[in-house]
């Protein structure tokens, strides 16, 4: 090889042809599309693990929920498996006979039943304490997945100090967030359950269920906008019904995305339980987050972001007086 050849391919001072503006813009593009989602997703998968155990410890008292539900410590009685069994086991009383007893054979059973003890009490208001950890958790997990959706350095310190950072309205923000959902979610559950009872309970299933998938996408926004900019709480839920409805697209689909991997989880704990029990402890909370961080972020900075803080653009270098005219 040849000595200026040599010089050519071990020069590392001579300037690369850069990136065009369009070519820019088609970068950015892609990395908030379906695919840059699975590839973030796919580099990031340790941050999300560690981020997710960190985040259901920083929330532990929900353990005592989970321990609650097992129902090991509630109070069990023996009840009637029908309506009908009271006046056969007086028809029985009296005698029986080959009616009788054919009946009783079908609707004389006895079920055993589970009521909250006072242990079962005591393990709800444990978890109950999570009201004031959730908000400023989830300030934390907001602030890492937007991160990773950025393309910015991020690891679980951040998760800390944004939480120290944005305690004071992450907690408000947490309780007016878990009281809202419980209101919708019985709502939902509560006129479910009345749908046979005319038009009027379906049409109100049906709006209330609206209003809470619409509640569930405006979520990813709250803390989204209190770890980037300094809002008061009204401008924070606000403006996350604003970008909700701007970017109804993307949350729709991140929607459904959380629904496919909710679903997926059921289904794994149904076919295999111990995979399914262990899958929300170690990746289906962060993953949930980042979904919706993932769809919101780009309606953020489309919205909110570039109009107001536009990138600077390099000014165009003062043209130098030649040395030399031509006085031709």
């Amino acid at each position: 090889m040849s000595k200026n050849k040599w010089f050519k391919l071990t020069n590392f001072d001579k300037p690369g042809r850069g990136v065009t503006k369009e070519e820019a813009e088609k970068n950015r593009v892609k990395r908030y599309s379906l695919g840059g989602f699975f590839k973030l997703t796919w580099r990031n998968l340790a941050l999300f693990a560690m981020l997710n155990l960190i985040f259901l410890l920083t929330n532990v008292f929900i353990m005592a929920a989970l321990i609650a539900l097992t129902g090991h410590y509630d109070t069990f009685h023996v009840v009637p498996a029908a309506t009908t069994f009271q006046p056969l086991f007086g028809i029985a009383s009296y005698g029986t006979s080959a009616q009788g007893i054919s009946l009783w054979g079908i609707s004389g059973t006895l079920n055993t039943v589970g009521y909250p003890g006072v242990v079962t009490y005591v393990l709800y208001g444990i978890a109950a304490l999570c009201i004031f950890t959730f908000g400023p958790t989830s300030a934390g997990l907001a602030y890492v997945c937007r991160g990773v959706a950025r393309g910015d350095y991020v690891d679980l310190s951040d998760y800390f100090r944004t939480i120290k950072k944005n305690f004071g309205q992450s907690l408000v923000m947490g309780i007016l967030d878990i009281l809202v959902a419980v209101v919708f979610g019985y709502a939902v559950y509560f006129y479910f359950l009345q749908t046979a009872g005319g038009f009027m309970y379906q049409a109100m299933y049906f709006l209330s269920l609206f209003f809470f998938l619409i509640y569930l996408m405006m979520r990813s926004f709250f803390y989204l906008l209190i770890v980037t900019f300094k809002l008061s709480l009204w401008k924070v839920i606000k403006n996350s019904y604003i970008l909700t409805i701007a970017g109804i697209r993307r949350n729709i689909t991140a929607l459904i995305g959380g629904g496919l991997l909710i679903g997926f989880n059921v289904v794994l704990f149904i076919i295999f339980p111990p995979l399914g029990a262990i899958l929300p402890f170690f990746l289906l909370v962060s993953l949930l987050a980042f979904m919706g961080t993932f769809a919101a972020y780009p309606t953020v900075k489309r919205l909110m972001i570039d109009p107001y803080y536009p990138e600077e653009t390099a000014e165009p270098e003062e043209e130098e007086e030649p040395v030399f005219r031509d006085m031709g």
